[in-house]
């Protein structure tokens, strides 16, 4: 270790002993300066003149933020320091799933219109069918997709409350129709996870659901308007709660009526 002396320089006169701070590695020297003379001329080491500048910089920091602290109100302050609660927790977890979720679906309904829910394009046309009296299996959505309706007679029924909206808010609808069921399938998929969790449930319900929304079958939901969801939220329901209020199978084979899938099983 070396400790840094003070010079005396002309014409600065008397100067106070300087503080010395010894560190592992070097020895870090506070000087009060009187206002002449390079403060940099004591340093032997040219380390130490760059550590006094990082010093002064966090020392400038630290008093910011204790200023920023003291403007803050007392009931905050108070606030902050109290444990977050169950409840506030949950909320929290909420606001931030459905921002990851909304950031999501915005990126894929602001694709190019012709990429835009191409098979919610297909339903939604189907209804238009039934409206006006067409036959149904003859339909083909616009260029440049040309699509048929290849579903049961009775998906086109469902689909006349999508005709009968603008497309734009068909496409919104169609939004709570993918992420609804999502969470209706979490729910009882993990339902012993949920309630493992005890009281913080609604923070995991919301991790479960974010995770969920981001995997690649359930971005294609989105990113074509597909209808899969629902009918894995119909079924898991029917099969899944205990005693339900519905005859058992009757969304199974609601599922079914609106696309032939959820009735082909393998025993």
């Amino acid at each position: 270790m070396t400790s840094a002396s003070w010079p005396r320089d002309r014409g600065c006169g008397d100067r106070r002993a300087p503080n010395v701070a010894q560190s592992r590695h070097e020895t870090v020297t506070t000087i009060s300066t009187a206002g002449c003379g390079d403060v940099h001329s004591w340093a032997r080491n040219p380390r130490v003149g760059r550590t006094r500048q990082n010093d002064t910089v966090s020392f400038a920091t630290a008093a910011a933020v204790r200023r920023l602290a003291s403007a803050v109100p007392g009931p905050l302050r108070a606030a902050a320091k109290q444990p977050l609660t169950p409840k506030l927790a949950g909320i929290a977890a909420w606001v931030a799933a459905l921002a990851l979720v909304s950031r999501l679906a915005i990126g894929y309904l602001t694709n190019a219109p012709d990429q835009r829910l191409a098979d919610l394009d297909v339903y939604r046309t189907s209804g238009l069918s039934v409206l006006h009296g067409q036959p149904l299996y003859h339909m083909l959505t616009q260029v440049p997709q040309v699509l048929p309706f290849t579903y049961p007679p009775i998906a086109a029924v469902f689909a006349v409350p999508l005709a009968l909206v603008s497309w734009p808010a068909a496409q919104l609808i169609w939004v709570a129709f993918i992420y609804v069921p999502l969470a209706v399938t979490i729910w009882y998929a993990f339902r012993p996870l949920l309630t493992r969790a005890g009281r913080y449930s609604p923070v995991a319900f919301a991790a479960l659901f974010a995770m969920c929304a981001y995997l690649f079958p359930l971005r294609d939901q989105i990113r074509f308007g597909q209808i899969d969801i629902l009918l894995v939220a119909l079924c898991v329901a029917d099969c899944a709660t205990a005693k339900p209020r519905w005859p058992r199978g009757a969304l199974i084979g609601l599922a079914t009526a609106v696309k032939l899938v959820p009735g082909v099983s393998r025993r």
